[in-house]
């Protein structure tokens, strides 16, 4: 039997509430989904296109990320100091550096908060990183100094970032010296002394530690003796790997999101 097609519009008319809320709901799904998928490519070309192969990162074995990893500071040193494999300068210094780290949340110039990543770097962590990170405002801060440097992703969004302003972690006021630019996830980062950033955090230890093997150094087989390693068993990635890694479980878990 065939039916008019003024019925089902008719019906629709009649409905139209019922439909309109479908149509914008069914809208307002499609755009969330989009939304969550575009943020995890974001995520995903902001930490793969950055990572270093020849720069490794040091965790507490078992950990999958800096976050929940802790190296004693007595086993970092021995690390550093002790393990031949890492490269050395002209002088004689190993090149590898301690850093601790916390994202905190902080206050957001349109309001609200939001985590911050807070990073404790010795000096030795900019000859690591080289033009890969630059202080194109202001001056890096002083070792042993109370002073910061933001990056350059954090103005405009986050209070208190601005050159001359004065950041308060937990109770430790940190004089806001320079701006930090890098084209990977560091430019959302504030940067401070190891030292005094490890007092402010109430962390000991630092997180982690990052180095430069030697030439000659066949990479994957040191990975694997340094889990032994009867000292300092630790956990060794490649920058690039470990960025890889975060990349991973960020996306496993927004592409969940987004099936939902």
């Amino acid at each position: 039997m065939w039916i008019p097609l003024s019925y089902p519009l008719r019906g629709l008319w009649q409905r139209k509430m019922t439909t309109l809320l479908a149509v914008v709901g069914l809208g307002t799904v499609v755009a969330i989904i989009a939304g969550v998928l575009a943020l995890q490519q974001g995520f995903e070309r902001l930490y793969t296109e950055h990572g270093r192969e020849d720069l490794f990162v040091f965790l507490r074995p078992g950990a999958n990320g800096e976050g929940e990893s802790s190296i004693r500071r007595s086993q970092a040193q021995i690390l550093i100091k002790s393990v031949p494999e890492i490269a050395q300068d002209e002088n004689g210094t190993p090149l590898a550096s301690m850093e601790c780290f916390l994202a905190v949340r902080r206050f957001k110039i349109d309001g609200g908060e939001t985590n911050v990543p807070i990073r404790g770097v010795q000096q030795r962590t900019f000859d690591l990183r080289g033009d890969e990170v630059r202080v194109t405002e202001g001056q890096r801060f002083t070792p042993g100094s109370n002073e910061v440097i933001v990056g350059r992703g954090l103005l405009g969004r986050i209070r208190g970032c601005q050159l001359g302003e004065t950041i308060v972690i937990n109770t430790t006021p940190f004089k806001v010296v320079g701006v930090l630019d890098s084209e990977g996830p560091f430019s959302s980062e504030i940067w401070g002394d190891f030292d005094r950033m490890s007092d402010a955090l109430k962390r000991e230890d630092p997180n982690r530690v990052i180095a430069l093997l030697r030439d000659e150094v066949d990479a994957n087989a040191f990975i694997k003796a340094i889990e032994s390693h009867p000292e300092v068993p630790t956990k060794v990635l490649s920058e690039r790997d470990y960025f890889m890694g975060q990349t991973q479980a960020l996306s496993g878990t927004l592409k969940f999101l987004a099936g939902l």
